[in-house]
């Protein structure tokens, strides 16, 4: 439902693991959502 009423996803996530947030990026970006993720540790620039 979250995906559904949205236009973009913003995620604090550092692209490892198969817990919520890697499942809900995947399915925003299968659903043609814009999703921005930042990394938690700082170190990579959003993107």
């Amino acid at each position: 439902e979250m995906i559904g009423r949205s236009g973009r996803l913003i995620a604090v996530y550092d692209g490892r693991g198969r817990g919520g947030t890697c499942f809900t990026v995947k399915l925003a970006l299968c659903e043609g959502l814009e999703v921005v993720t930042i990394d938690p540790g700082g170190e990579a620039p959003p993107k």
